[in-house]
């Protein structure tokens, strides 16, 4: 490599073949000898000077002595988010396609029912046309730091970190979204245990929508305010920039994206609902068993309109085992609980879940051979 040429061109790709470990240690040597080659020149993107490390830490430094701070956050690497400079959210989606962002209360003040936080989500407005997409469409999540049991040798094999106990923000509780666009952040700044915590200093909020399939292409803009109770101006504000591309993407789905729901966590998370549920049991008919269903409804329902989906691999049919007979297996409960899941009956775009693992009867393991084949035989 001619480094004269390459200090001269500031200009580098590095393309590795194939990813490991080796291949991490050798990318982060080449980057660290091209940072030191380029610093201090602009790439052919830059917009201008970028401003001195301790001026910008001076400027976060003094805002946040003043008072509440609302930023856009990049929540792709959960052990370190990064709150944004100030810069636009800049945004790109399809027709039907779901966007999302994520901003960053910093320097909350102490719980106050006098003067309570608000966070406002502006409709989106067409730059060049009276077009809105309206605030009625967004979703609000409270993004909640949760201790991940994380397995340890992966963990450090994948981040270089040491392992300590985590609390990474994995969990999103829904945040009701009201008139105009508001957002209560002092009801969220009460869950989140301010009360117990004084030292509780910021909140998280994801925000997302799905834009609507007739919305027209092109450049749609917005403004999150941060509002306190008894101030006219905005205590902070963030702009935003949706790119519309012009064309839809389909309601069918072409790429199956598929998690499990494990049982034991169902019980774990819903004790009053699946404590005494058993699996094979579960239909839609008996009225006992309408939390469970109401539960499992809602997280399907869920991964469905995010065009992914979840599969319990503990459903299962009733089978009986007479002697020197075929299993003979009664699928009664089990399709009254799939059927509108498999069908798209459920949902609010008809289109049904592309796949379901055969189910395991829960004692197959017990029979011979033959009699696992025939059960087989009589799911597929």
């Amino acid at each position: 490599m001619n480094l004269n040429r390459l200090n001269r061109s500031h200009r580098v790709r590095v393309v590795l073949s194939s990813g490991g470990w080796g291949a991490r240690v050798i990318l982060m040597l080449m980057g660290m000898l091209i940072a030191a080659l380029v610093v201090g020149c602009a790439g052919p993107r830059d917009a201008g000077p970028i401003p001195d490390a301790p001026v910008v830490a001076g400027t976060i430094a003094k805002a946040l002595a003043t008072g509440p701070v609302l930023q856009a956050i990049d929540l792709s690497d959960p052990l370190a988010p990064v709150a944004g400079t100030g810069a636009p959210i800049e945004l790109l989606g399809a027709k039907n396609e779901w966007i999302s962002f994520a901003v960053q209360v910093s320097n909350l003040p102490r719980l106050d029912p006098r003067r309570p936080l608000s966070l406002r989500v502006g409709a989106l407005n067409k730059v060049d046309s009276p077009d809105v997409i309206p605030t009625s469409l967004f979703s609000a999540y409270h993004v909640v730091p949760m201790p991940v049991d994380v397995n340890r040798a992966s963990f450090v094999r994948h981040t270089g970190l040491t392992v300590s106990d985590q609390r990474l923000p994995r969990a999103m509780l829904p945040a009701p979204v009201g008139d105009g666009g508001l957002i209560n952040l002092s009801a969220l700044q009460s869950v989140s245990g301010a009360k117990r915590d004084p030292g509780l200093t910021s909140l998280k909020v994801w925000i997302e929508l799905r834009i609507p399939a007739p919305t027209r292409a092109g450049e749609y803009v917005a403004r999150c305010d941060l509002l306190q109770s008894g101030k006219r101006e905005p205590l902070g504000s963030v702009d935003v920039k949706l790119t519309v591309f012009d064309f839809v993407l389909p309601d069918e789905r072409h790429l199956t994206m598929v998690g499990q729901l494990d049982w034991q966590s169902l019980r774990e998370h819903y004790p009053s609902r699946f404590e005494s549920i058993t699996p094979r049991l579960m239909n839609r008919m008996d009225a006992r068993y309408a939390p469970a269903v109401q539960a499992i409804d809602q997280l399907v329902k869920l991964a469905q309109a995010h065009r992914a989906q979840v599969v319990v691999p503990r459903l299962q049919p009733t089978v009986k085992w007479p002697s020197g007979q075929p299993p003979q297996v009664d699928w009664s409960d089990f399709d009254s609980l799939i059927g509108p899941w498999m069908k798209g009956d459920a949902f609010a775009d008809n289109v049904g879940l592309g796949f379901w693992p055969l189910p395991e009867e829960e004692y197959l393991d017990r029979f011979d051979r033959a009699s696992q084949l025939q059960y087989w035989q009589a799911a597929a």
